[in-house]
């Protein structure tokens, strides 16, 4: 139920004094007198308050503000102890964009309350037969059904992962911005809507929780703010969240915790040879019985990563859920002291490449101050290579602190890499590096759409083939030699020999790597 729903009922003489987020939805009535409320709130509150806490315009401002950081939906006050309405309260409220009512002194809060709930009540009996229309009588909700049911009201709906993979994207693909948008603002946000505007366009990112014990399970992106949702929108959303939720995943079983014990275990159960020191951050851990290695929940063979993200608002969550989601998976996963997470990816083939594919999504998802480093190792049996495999992934995660970006991986066997070396590089030579030999022909292309700089980009991936660079851009042949001729005259510097391509090649990867920040 919306607050101006409420002011329109005459039985309740709602008299509005700061007329902001009207349409905000009402999910319970919460009296309280307390100068800072918002531990015992939970969101949606329409708060009833008689003032006995305000003494001046201090205390207006430490309440409306616990009010707003609980997502309170609007503030009724009584006037019987002061009279009139403070000036403190109503500066405050309109500073921080709270809806404030007032109701006459004969309206009592007992009868508001009594009224708010019977009407409250009245809807989730509507919410429970529009439940058991959509849902329908089977035994299991149709996620693909409720989501195009979500985009036939809203335009459009997007269902992502906690790693933020698309599960399901209604009419058609959802664009890359908006996807990584989405994910971003959602694990900023844990367990809370939150609205991220895309160009013009506002989406309301909804979490999906497990009905077991309130587990994240993913994200649902609907266009347009929930404030503004018609009703039967917002029933529709909040179903198909109830319904996504009941249909989740199983929590993560403990096959992390057997397989870090046994990567752990002394080099005795392995052999000599596989001897290692314990990794930074790591707890104490026991030998394992020999027999576990056999029990039938693990795998033969498990690729081992070390990842460490910095930046989000549980860091160390969102770098398991992307662990956890790799190509391959699920991967079993566990959390060190120090914030890094090891996880254990079963590998029947090589997935280094996948996972590397994968992880590449993050240089643009993740935030311009964030930073995502994984270490990866070889294929390692689990039965007699695991302790070896983890100390290969703690090594190639320590190459990996020194890199500069949003993202640094190092698989390896891939020590040495051009791309790892590039990540080691400190960020103001990267800088200064690609904006000697890009910088001209990125301002060229804002002002002329003159695409010189994805038409480089192909001709160097392209070992310098005229032809299949046209073939690739799906242009003519002539076309590519006159974007190229606009190119050397830009920058300085012929084409023409793989040594004169070298430098224009470090710096297209490094623009590669490290992208403009998304606003």
């Amino acid at each position: 139920m919306r607050l101006a729903q409420l002011i329109d009922l005459d039985e309740l003489a709602l008299r509005v004094v700061v007329p902001a987020g009207l349409t905000r939805r009402v999910r319970w009535v919460y009296t309280t007198d307390l100068r800072d409320p918002a531990r015992y709130m939970a969101g949606g509150e329409l708060v009833l308050t008689s003032l006995s806490w305000y003494r001046g315009a201090a205390d207006a401002g430490t309440f409306v503000a616990s009010l707003c950081r609980a997502r309170a939906a609007g503030l009724v006050a009584g006037l019987a102890e002061h009279g009139e309405m403070p000036a403190g309260l109503v500066q405050a409220c309109r500073a921080e964009g709270l809806a404030l009512l007032t109701v006459p002194v004969q309206t009592s809060f007992n009868f508001l309350t009594e009224t708010v709930i019977r009407l409250l009540l009245r809807e989730r009996r509507r919410h429970a037969d529009l439940t058991a229309e959509l849902v329908g009588s089977g035994t299991e909700p149709d996620p693909d059904r409720l989501v195009s049911l979500v985009a036939a009201g809203a335009g459009g709906c997007l269902q992502l992962t906690p790693a933020g993979l698309v599960l399901r994207s209604q009419p058609g693909p959802a664009g890359p911005a908006l996807r990584a948008s989405a994910w971003r603002a959602g694990i900023d946000a844990p367990g809370l809507p939150v609205t991220v505007s895309v160009g013009d366009t506002p989406h309301t990112v909804v979490p999906i929780l497990a009905q077991d014990a309130g587990r994240l399970t993913g994200y649902l992106v609907v266009p347009g703010e929930s404030t503004d949702w018609p009703d039967d929108l917002a029933a529709t959303v909040e179903v198909t969240v109830d319904a996504l939720g009941a249909v989740a995943p199983a929590a993560p079983d403990r096959r992390g915790d057997a397989l870090h014990e046994l990567a752990s275990a002394p080099a005795a159960e392995f052999g000599a040879g596989d001897e290692r020191p314990p990794a930074p951050g790591d707890a104490t851990t026991g030998a394992v019985p020999a027999a576990r290695v056999d029990a039938p929940e693990l795998p033969e063979t498990v690729v081992v990563l070390r990842a460490g993200l910095t930046g989000p608002a549980t860091p160390t969550a969102v770098a398991r859920r992307i662990l956890a989601e790799l190509p391959g998976g699920p991967a079993a996963t566990v959390a060190h002291p120090d914030g890094t997470v090891t996880g254990y990816l079963p590998a029947g083939t090589d997935p280094t490449a996948a996972v590397l594919d994968r992880l590449d999504w993050y240089r643009t998802a993740l935030a311009a101050g964030d930073r995502l480093r994984v270490g990866i190792s070889e294929p390692a049996r689990v039965d007699t290579g695991l302790p070896a495999a983890r100390s290969a992934a703690d090594s190639a995660y320590g190459w990996t602190e020194r890199g500069t970006g949003r993202l640094t991986v190092a698989a390896r066997q891939a020590v040495g890499s051009r791309q790892l070396l590039l990540g080691l590089v400190p960020e103001p030579a990267r800088s200064a590096h690609r904006d000697r030999w890009l910088a001209p022909l990125l301002a060229h292309d804002r002002v002329h759409g003159s695409d010189l700089v994805p038409t480089l980009a192909a001709f160097l991936d392209r070992s310098g083939s005229w032809r299949d660079t046209a073939a690739a851009l799906h242009v003519h042949v002539n076309t590519v030699r006159y974007r190229l001729r606009q190119a050397e005259r830009l920058i300085g510097r012929p084409l023409r020999t793989e040594r004169d391509r070298l430098d224009l090649h470090l710096a297209m990867d490094l623009w590669r790597d490290d992208p403009p920040a998304r606003p």
